[in-house]
């Protein structure tokens, strides 16, 4: 099966988004959405994320959304088929995935009931609802257009350049509901239902357009696993291109270039699919990982603090003994630091040359092969020194100036950039300088040192983290050897 993300690229970008604020805002509110991607031959595969949009979210978010279950339905078969979905994850993030039998028109449908959680000092029920239409004529709209087995749903109509969204509930108009519109291209819409459940908006841009509605069940406290709460949240999501002729083509026209599909297939050591895997297999990672606790001193534009890090052998990390609005922003800077050494399947992602410019200062430009996020890295003597994608309204490009080399001869980040530019305005938003230290403890290369400068939004910050006292975990396979 291909690459979960069709090619879309590291972690550390999706992590990196939420620091532009000073890194002290709260995480912003993820959802279930879904997208078919293609795998083996001519089969599609369901893709299901956990993530602010449609795109893909991190792998340690999968955990959380693992129950949810989800079908696929056609106008000739429409009662629902069961997908067998299994968590994947890659050098972007993860997703549950599952094989879909059939071919477009199509629609992949889900559930998540998430639980009780609690904001502020209320307890909320929540539950996801999620779908993606595979159409190409307003017919086939119309004949999937409505998720009978969704609680809350959103159904589209299309007449000329004009969508009308139905926001049902159990069937019935959801008024007041918020809606929200990501669209092709960047930017979005906030809209709220009328008295008969209804928004609209122009749809005259061509390529894939993500809806989200959030509909509050009016008197709806109760009770759910043994957990009461005050209130019922539900939130549904539903990606698709509308069948306009301009929409049609965008879907039907392949985004590699003539000749792009057969050079992507040349595997000759010169190609550039061989350059992107000798970058990859330089990496340095952190094989058989058993975990690490280390102390930590913090020094965040002037202020120290003492703590302690422990991160777990599947790389999720635990921040104990700092009591400051800033933990939210070290904890999220640790977790990028961990995950980037933890190794990651690539999938059969495609890349051919952008240009041919041999001696740029970052080397060589490869573009990945049919991705929507016009995915593209740099790769000189071995190293992937730049990275560059668009991520909905934002695009970035992450570029490493120096590199440090371990015992082993891979390779790890020393000094590295990230820079945020509006897609549709080119304006600079923010940009972040980064500086890693490391020290080998047993057979692995710990962080020692990570200093990042915050520059953006008005406001700039510099954070410190020293690592000291590291002590690796011991997995039970090394315990039952007794070593």
């Amino acid at each position: 099966m291909r690459s979960l993300v069709n090619g879309r690229l590291t972690v550390l970008a999706l992590g990196l988004i939420a620091t532009l604020v000073a890194g002290a805002a709260p995480a912003a509110a993820h959802f279930v959405w879904i997208t078919t991607l293609p795998a083996e031959g001519d089969a599609l595969a369901a893709h299901v994320w956990f993530s602010e949009t449609a795109e893909p979210g991190s792998a340690r978010l999968i955990s959380k959304i693992a129950h949810t279950e989800a079908w696929a339905r056609t106008p000739a078969s429409p009662q629902a088929e069961k997908l067998s979905l299994k968590p994947i994850t890659d050098d972007v993030g993860g997703a549950l995935v599952g094989l879909v039998g059939d071919k477009p028109p199509l629609a992949v449908e889900a559930v998540c009931r998430y639980g009780v959680f609690s904001r502020g000092d209320r307890a909320l029920l929540l539950n996801y609802y999620a779908r993606h239409l595979e159409v190409r004529t307003a017919a086939e709209l119309a004949a999937l257009a409505r998720a009978e087995k969704l609680d809350l749903d959103i159904v589209p109509q299309f007449n000329g350049d004009q969508a009308t969204l139905s926001v049902l509930w159990k069937g019935k108009p959801a008024v007041g509901a918020e809606v929200v519109v990501h669209l092709p291209g960047g930017g979005e819409q906030e809209l709220m239902t009328d008295d008969k459940g209804l928004v609209n908006f122009d749809a005259t841009r061509a390529g894939s357009y993500a809806l989200r509605a959030k509909f509050v069940e009016p008197n709806s406290a109760g009770e759910h696993d043994g957990n009461a709460y005050a209130e019922a949240w539900h939130v549904t999501t539903l990606t698709l291109v509308f069948p306009t002729s301009a929409a049609a083509d965008s879907v039907a026209t392949p985004t590699a270039e003539p000749g792009e599909a057969a050079a992507a297939a040349d595997k000759s050591p010169d190609s550039a699919n061989a350059l992107l895997a000798r970058a990859r297999e330089a990496r340095a990672v952190w094989s058989d990982f058993p975990g690490f606790e280390s102390d930590v001193t913090l020094n965040i534009d002037g202020t120290l603090a003492q703590g302690r890090v422990e991160v777990s052998a599947d790389g999720d990390v635990k921040l104990s003994g700092v009591d400051s609005a800033d933990a939210g922003w070290v904890r999220q800077q640790l977790a990028l630091l961990i995950r980037h050494r933890m190794p990651a399947p690539f999938g059969d992602q495609q890349v051919v040359f952008g240009d041919d410019t041999q001696d740029h200062p970052l080397g060589r430009l490869v573009k990945f092969v049919g991705d929507s996020a016009h995915s593209a890295y740099r790769i000189k003597d071995d190293v992937i020194h730049e990275v560059n994608r668009d991520q909905g309204a934002m695009r970035f490009t992450i570029s490493t100036l120096e590199v440090a080399r371990n015992a082993e001869g891979k390779y790890m980040p020393a000094d590295y950039s990230a820079s945020y530019w509006e897609r549709e305005s080119g304006r600079l938003k923010s940009n972040e300088t980064y500086h890693e230290e490391w020290v080998r403890v047993g057979e692995f290369d710990l962080p020692k040192r990570h200093v990042v400068v915050l520059t953006g939004n008005d406001t700039r910050r510099v954070m410190e983290i020293d690592f000291a006292g590291h002590r690796l975990k011991v997995d039970d396979k090394t315990a039952a050897a007794g070593k």
